[in-house]
């Protein structure tokens, strides 16, 4: 399958879309957006949390939005979980946070990102990272030693079949077919 990073706000956050490019300049060392009003929100520090640097979302974000080789700004900080960073996000009015699609709840805001200034901006939902229409998504991949036999190959069966890839969906991920 496959997973959407979401880049998750406060859910009374005035911001409802943003672009890579923008989305780098709060990210980045050497960024140039560090309040809200810079990017149409309220006069407020962003703060900014993400996953741990040994995550694989962290490097995938990383890679997807800075930049091969770029760095993240000093003081971003490194949630343990995709569920800190959520929390994070929902209890703190000014901050930003990027984790898995899968957990949006009720009580944060996410938001549309576009490729450019110039593009349209895409909610974070199955149909968008299926249509390759949602820029940061990354593929979700199993890997065994060898051929598969016994379990491991009926599971693997079973996931790629129609009830495992519906699990998948009711997951928050999105099916691979």
């Amino acid at each position: 399958g496959y997973d959407g990073i979401a880049v998750f706000v406060h859910k009374d956050n005035p911001v409802k879309s943003i672009s890579l490019p923008k989305l780098k300049e709060i990210w980045a060392e050497g960024g140039t957006v560090a309040n809200w009003n810079e990017i149409g929100g309220s006069d407020a520090e962003i703060q900014r949390a993400g996953r741990a640097n040994n995550s694989g979302t962290y490097g995938f974000f990383q890679k997807a939005v800075l930049g091969k080789g770029v760095e993240f700004k000093p003081n971003t900080a490194g949630m343990a979980g995709s569920s800190a960073v959520v929390e994070f996000c929902s209890t703190t009015p000014s901050a930003i946070g990027y984790s898995g699609m899968s957990y949006k709840n009720e009580h944060v805001g996410w938001l549309s990102i576009s490729a450019d200034e110039d593009s349209e901006a895409f909610e974070p939902t199955i149909e968008n990272v299926k249509s390759k229409n949602y820029p940061i998504a990354r593929p979700l991949y199993i890997y065994t030693v060898g051929e598969p036999t016994g379990a491991v190959k009926a599971y693997l069966d079973w996931i790629k079949g129609e009830a495992g890839q519906a699990v998948v969906a009711e997951q928050g991920f999105v099916p691979y077919q």
